[in-house]
């Protein structure tokens, strides 16, 4: 239901508001005096409406979608010429390198290198046996030269407990020592001067 006693604001008071406003007076004030001068009862948060900036339409602008064109792929996939050289490595390192070691090495994309492991692996063609069997000649020569590099034979869990009982009792007896020498290597130093 509206009121109808309402009276719109006259310019001449949202100026007289605004006027007021910049020459730094407080609200209340401000409420006073349109009282006393235009005889309007109103409020701070009233008035303060005249003061504040008014949101200005937002105009929209037609967008144009550009057509973006797919980033270039880090390896092709589409690259299927393997040289022989490649394919022995790849049957060597695959199952012993990490899936970022071998893209990085080859220069290719994993599926496409793992695609190519198993055609050789599955291939009954003579060329590809062979290929099979030279990797598996290298393979088994590493193996020879890692356990060549193996200095010390693998202990079992007994012998490694009689290590680490040993290594106590030393360091144990060898802490005894170094107390004792400081102890009677401070009264000599003592006695002697």
């Amino acid at each position: 239901m509206k009121n109808k006693h309402y009276r719109r604001w006259t310019q001449e008071e949202i100026d007289f508001v605004r006027k007021s406003r910049k020459k730094g007076m407080k609200w209340r004030e401000i409420c006073q005096k349109l009282e006393l001068l235009y005889s309007r009862k109103t409020t701070p948060t009233n008035i303060s409406r005249f003061v504040r900036p008014r949101k200005k339409p937002v105009k929209v602008e037609k967008v144009v979608e550009e057509i973006v064109e797919p980033k270039e792929k880090k390896w092709a996939s589409n690259r299927c010429a393997y040289t022989p050289q490649q394919e022995l490595g790849i049957m060597v390192d695959f199952p012993n390198l990490s899936i970022d070691e071998m893209r990085e090495k080859y220069q290719r994309d994993y599926r496409a290198l793992a695609g190519r492991y198993e055609d050789i692996w599955d291939s009954e063609e003579p060329s590809r046996i062979a290929l099979v069997m030279e990797a598996s000649h290298v393979v088994a020569l590493r193996k020879a030269e890692e356990e060549e590099d193996a200095t010390e034979p693998r202990m079992g869990w007994f012998e490694r407990r009689r290590m680490r009982r040993v290594a106590r009792k030393a360091a144990k007896i060898q802490k005894r020592l170094d107390r004792m020498a400081t102890k009677y290597g401070a009264i000599l130093t003592k006695g002697d001067e």
